[in-house]
C-alpha cells in the first residue's frame, strides 16, 4: 500500500546557501497541457521490445445502458421538417452501390478487448487502424508496415497503460494524423491524450500531449468525438461520475500542437443538456467556425430531434452557441431493452449489443453538414435497427434525410460512419446483422446526382464467418462502439471504410475481426502547384511540385522567362531564371476524363538583391562534453556556400564534415557556453546569423533555479523515467509557497506494487567554474496511513547520468522523516505555507545538500526518485 503525494518546488543549485525560491452563457475554463512528449515510431517499437504488452481484458466503468434524455421545453426550433412539407422521403432508390476496388484485413482480435472500438483513417500513402487492443500501420495494398502496442505509442505520458476508445483522423490541409484517446476511468486520474504526426508519414515522429480531463476530479472522460478546422482541434466526451454528468468540449490551439509547443492551451466547456455532442471534421481551409450536432431525442411529442451547436470566436477566446433544434415528424427510439443486446445472428439465441442512437460522426463539406446514426424502429416496440443520415444547412434546414432500412425487420444495421468527397458523393459504412447470417460488414453509397434522400442498395463486402458471443463475465455482448469511413486525401475522391465482422473462433473463444473496403472515384483534374521559392536570385533555379487533384496522368508546364521553357514532367526540378523580372507559370493537367489549366501570373520574381535567409537547427543545446551535435541548415533563396564558426573555437568536425559543410556534425570539447554563427552565401551575396551561448557544453552554469512556473518539464530539459508507464511526476497547482503556484508532483496513492520507481532527472549542470556548490529544495509530503512508508531518494551523477551516487535517503520507516503534514486519507495538495517544509539546517525540515565534492565537474545531473 502506498501513501499519498509528494511535491517539489524551488529546486536551487548554487555556490552558496540560498533561501527557497518564491519565484445563453455556457461555462468555460482555461487550461494547458500537463505533459508533452516527442517520440517516433522507432522509439515506440523499441519500447514494445522491452515491454511486451500483456494480454488484458478491458474492464472499465460503463454505467450508461439507457440513452439519456433531456427536456426540450423552451428550446429554439430552427427547422421543423413537417412545417416545410417534407414528411415523406423519396421512393426507394435501389440501384446497387459500387463494388469495392480493394478490400483486406484491418486488425485481428487478440482476445483483449470488447468492444474493439473500430477506428481508422487514410493518409496519402498509408492506412492506420486504431483499436482498443493495438494500433497498425499499413500501405494501401493491405501490407502491414508496423504493429504498435497502445502503451508503446503513448509511452512517456502519465497513465499510458490505462487508455481506451482511440479515434484517429487525417488533416489533408496540413498533412497530419490526429489521434485522440482517453486514459483512466478513475475520477482522480482521468486524462485526455492528443497526438499528431510531424508530417504525413505515420512511421516518423509524433507529438504527444496529456490533458487533465477534469481538474475538479469529479468525473472521468468517456467516448471521445473529434473534429478540426483551420485553427482548432476539438474533442468532446461524456463525463461520468456516479452516472452521467455532462458533455465536455475541449478546444485546442491546432497550430501549437502541430508546432510541437512545450505547452498547449485550451478552452474547456461544460455542456449539461446534451449527450455525445459531435464536432465536425471541416473540409474547408477557410471556415472560421465549427458546427456540432447531437441526437436530442428520438420521440418527443411525436418528433425526432437533433441539436445544432456552433463553436465561434478568436483563438483563445472561443464561445459555444446552442443554436437550437432540428425536428422531424418521423420519430425513432434511441435504445432497446435486454441491456441493448438486440441484433440477431445465426446459430445462437444470443443477440449482439446494438448500442444506442448517438450521432457517430459529422462532416462539413461545401457549406453543408452531413451526419449519421442508427435508430430503432418502429417506435414503442422496435423490431429492427436502421441507419439514419442527414444533410443539413448551417441554419438547420434539412436538405436531405434518409434511412437505410429493411422494413421487414430481417436485417439490422448499426454503428454507421459517413464520409463525403469533394464531389459530394457519399459513403456510409456500418454493421449488418440477421438471424440468417453472422455479423457482417456493409456499406451504402450515393452519387451526388442520385435522387434526394436516398442511398443505393446496401452492399455486404465482408461476410461474418461464425457466431459471436463474448461478454467477459458481463451482461452485454458488446460490438462497435463505432466504425470508420473516410476520404482518401491523395485525391479527395476515393472512399475507405473499416468495419467489424464476426471472425472464426479459436477453440471455444469467439473473435471479432476488422476489414477495409475502398471505392475508387475518378474525375477530371483540378490543377494546382507550388514552387520551392517564389523569389529567385538571378541566374539560379527553383523547382516545382504538382499538387493537382483527381489523379492527372499528363502534365504540360510553361515557364515564362525560365529554362527549360516547357516541361512534361509531373514536378519539374531546377528551372533556371537568367534575367530579372516577374514571370507567369502555367500548368495544364490531364487525365482520361478531361483537362484543366491553371495560370499563375507573376508567380516567379527574379532579382539581383535577394540574399539568403539564414535558418538552422541542432539536435541538442545541452550536450555532454565531447558529445557530437548535428546541425541542419534550413536556409532559403538558393544558398551555395556555408561557413560555420564557434566561439570558443575548441570544437571538432566529425564524420567527414567541415566548417564549410551544409549540415556539419560537431563535437564540443570544453565545458563552457559556445556561440554559434552561420554565414550563408548565394549569387547575390551573403547573410549571417549569430546565436550567443547556444550550446551549453557540459550543462547550464550556476546559479540554476527551477520553480516549475513554466508549466513544463521540457522548458529546462528535465527528464522523467517512468518504467511502468503509470502514475509519475507531473506539474500541478499548489499554494502556500508563493509567489507562484506550481510544483513538481507525484501521486503514489495507488501504486500497484513495491519498488515502482519514478525518477525526475535534472538538466545537465556545469560546476566546472565553482569551488563550492549546494542543492536546496522545498518539498511537501503527506502520508495516507502512518504504518506505511514511501521514499524519496536524491542522487548525483558526474558522467551525464551513466552512474549515480546517493546524496539523501528519506522515508517514513525511520531512515529519514520527511512528511510535512499529519497522515490523512484525503488527497493531499498543499494549500498553506505550514504544509511545506520550513527552512534548512538543524531548525528546519527542508534539505540543504553539499555538492562541493563535485565542484569543478561538468556533466552533472541530479535525480529525485520516489517509490
Amino acid at each position: 500500500m502506498k501513501s499519498l503525494n509528494l511535491l517539489l518546488t524551488g529546486v536551487i543549485i548554487s555556490t552558496m546557501i540560498a533561501l527557497p525560491s518564491f519565484a445563453q452563457q455556457i461555462k468555460s475554463t482555461k487550461g494547458h497541457s500537463e505533459t508533452m512528449v516527442k517520440t517516433s515510431l522507432e522509439q515506440m517499437q523499441a519500447y514494445d521490445k522491452e515491454h511486451p504488452a500483456p494480454v488484458k481484458k478491458k474492464k472499465r466503468h460503463n454505467e450508461k445502458k439507457i440513452y439519456p434524455e433531456f427536456s426540450l421545453e423552451g428550446k429554439t426550433v430552427l427547422y421543423n421538417e413537417k412545417g416545410n412539407g417534407q414528411t415523406e422521403m423519396s421512393p426507394k432508390f435501389m440501384d446497387p452501390s459500387p463494388l469495392p476496388d480493394a478490400d483486406f484485413s484491418g486488425l485481428e482480435d487478440t482476445g483483449g478487448s470488447i468492444p474493439p472500438d473500430v477506428n481508422g483513417a487514410a493518409g496519402p500513402n498509408h492506412l492506420m487502424v486504431t483499436l482498443n487492443t493495438s494500433f497498425r500501420i499499413l500501405d494501401k495494398q493491405g501490407n502491414v508496415i508496423s504493429d504498435i502496442s497502445i502503451g508503446g505509442f503513448w509511452a512517456g505520458l502519465p497513465g499510458a497503460g490505462n487508455v481506451f476508445d482511440p479515434k484517429i483522423m487525417y488533416d489533408p490541409y496540413e498533412d497530419r494524423w490526429i489521434l485522440v484517446e482517453p486514459s483512466s476511468s478513475d475520477v482522480g486520474s482521468s486524462r485526455l491524450f492528443v497526438a499528431v504526426s510531424e508530417n504525413s508519414d505515420p512511421t516518423g515522429n509524433w507529438f504527444l500531449y496529456a490533458f487533465d480531463s477534469d481538474p475538479d476530479n469529479q468525473y472521468w472522460f468517456d467516448y471521445p468525438s473529434y473534429g478540426f478546422n483551420k485553427k482548432w482541434i476539438t474533442v468532446s466526451g461524456n463525463m461520468f461520475g456516479a452516472g452521467f454528468g455532462y458533455n465536455v468540449l475541449f478546444v485546442f490551439d491546432k497550430a501549437a500542437i502541430y508546432n510541437n509547443a512545450e505547452e498547449v492551451s485550451y478552452t474547456r466547456f461544460s455542456l449539461y443538456d446534451g449527450f455525445t455532442i459531435v464536432p465536425s471534421i471541416v473540409y474547408d481551409p477557410d471556415l472560421e467556425d465549427m458546427y456540432m450536432v447531437n441526437n436530442a431525442g428520438g420521440n418527443s411529442g411525436g418528433n425526432g430531434s437533433l441539436n445544432l451547436w456552433k463553436v465561434t470566436g478568436e483563438l483563445g477566446n472561443e464561445e459555444v452557441l446552442d443554436l437550437g433544434l432540428i425536428t422531424t415528424p418521423n420519430p425513432w427510439e434511441n435504445w432497446i431493452g435486454n441491456n441493448g443486446n438486440f441484433a440477431p445472428q445465426m446459430d445462437t439465441e444470443e443477440n449482439i449489443n446494438s448500442g444506442d442512437g448517438r450521432i457517430q460522426n459529422l462532416v462539413y463539406r461545401n457549406g453543408t453538414l452531413w451526419c449519421a446514426h442508427h435508430i430503432f424502429l418502429p417506435i414503442n416496440n422496435p423490431t429492427h435497427s436502421a441507419i439514419q443520415w442527414w444533410q443539413l444547412a448551417t441554419d438547420g434546414t434539412v436538405i436531405q434525410r434518409g434511412r437505410i432500412e429493411d422494413e421487414t425487420g430481417l436485417y439490422h444495421y448499426t454503428f454507421p460512419s459517413i464520409a463525403v468527397n469533394a464531389k459530394e458523393d457519399v459513403m456510409i459504412g456500418y454493421g449488418s446483422f440477421s438471424s440468417d447470417q453472422y455479423a457482417s460488414s456493409s456499406y451504402s453509397f450515393r452519387y451526388a446526382d442520385d435522387p434526394l434522400n436516398e442511398m443505393r442498395d446496401s452492399y455486404q463486402y465482408k461476410d461474418g464467418l461464425a457466431k459471436y458471443v463474448k461478454k467477459f463475465g458481463g451482461d452485454r455482448n458488446r460490438w462497435g462502439d463505432y466504425t470508420a469511413t473516410c476520404i482518401d486525401p491523395s485525391d479527395d475522391l476515393d472512399f475507405w471504410t473499416l468495419q467489424e465482422f464476426a471472425d472464426l473462433p479459436t477453440g471455444s473463444t469467439d473473435h471479432w475481426g476488422t476489414w477495409w473496403a475502398m471505392i475508387n472515384i475518378d474525375d477530371a483534374p483540378l490543377a494546382s502547384f507550388e514552387a520551392d521559392i517564389n523569389i529567385v536570385p538571378t541566374g539560379t533555379a527553383t523547382s516545382f511540385t504538382d499538387k493537382t487533384k483527381y489523379d492527372p496522368t499528363e502534365w504540360l508546364w510553361e515557364f515564362e522567362g525560365g529554362s527549360p521553357a516547357t516541361s512534361t514532367e509531373q514536378s519539374p526540378q531546377n528551372v533556371i531564371y537568367e534575367n530579372s523580372g516577374s514571370f507567369d507559370v502555367t500548368l495544364v493537367a490531364t487525365n482520361y476524363l478531361g483537362s484543366n489549366t491553371l495560370v499563375m501570373e507573376d508567380f516567379i520574381t527574379v532579382n539581383t538583391t535577394i540574399l539568403p535567409e539564414v535558418v538552422f537547427v541542432q539536435t541538442d543545446t545541452l550536450p555532454c562534453v565531447g558529445q557530437v551535435v548535428e546541425f541542419e541548415d534550413l536556409s532559403v533563396y538558393n544558398p551555395n556556400g556555408w561557413q560555420w564558426s564557434f566561439v570558443p573555437d575548441d570544437v571538432s568536425f566529425v564524420d567527414g564534415t567541415t566548417a564549410n559543410s551544409q549540415h556539419p556534425k560537431v563535437q564540443f570539447n570544453l565545458a563552457t557556453y559556445y556561440e554559434a554563427s552561420l554565414t550563408v552565401s548565394n549569387v547575390n551575396g551573403s547573410s549571417t546569423i549569430v546565436k550567443p551561448a547556444l550550446i551549453k557544453s557540459g550543462g547550464v552554469m550556476l546559479p540554476f533555479l527551477e520553480d516549475f512556473e513554466s508549466k513544463s518539464f521540457n522548458t529546462k530539459s528535465w527528464i522523467i523515467e517512468n518504467d511502468d508507464d503509470d502514475k509519475t511526476w507531473e506539474i500541478t497547482n499548489v499554494a502556500g509557497n508563493g509567489p507562484g503556484n506550481l510544483a513538481a508532483y507525484v501521486n503514489i496513492k495507488n501504486y500497484g506494487g513495491f519498488e515502482e520507481r519514478d525518477r525526475l532527472i535534472s538538466p545537465l549542470i556545469n560546476l566546472s567554474a565553482n569551488e563550492f556548490a549546494f542543492l536546496e529544495f522545498e518539498h511537501a509530503y503527506g502520508q495516507r496511513f502512518a504504518e506505511y512508508t514511501d521514499s524519496l531518494n536524491v542522487y548525483i551523477s558526474d558522467d551525464c547520468g551513466q552512474t549515480w551516487k546517493n546524496l539523501l535517503r528519506l522515508g517514513e520507516d525511520g531512515s529519514g522523516i520527511f512528511a510535512t503534514v499529519e497522515p490523512s486519507s484525503v488527497e493531499f495538495i498543499p494549500a498553506t505555507s505550514n504544509e511545506w517544509c520550513m527552512g534548512a539546517g538543524e531548525e528546519g525540515n527542508c534539505y540543504l545538500l553539499n555538492l562541493t565534492e563535485w565542484a569543478g565537474s561538468a556533466n552533472v545531473r541530479i535525480m529525485f526518485e520516489s517509490y
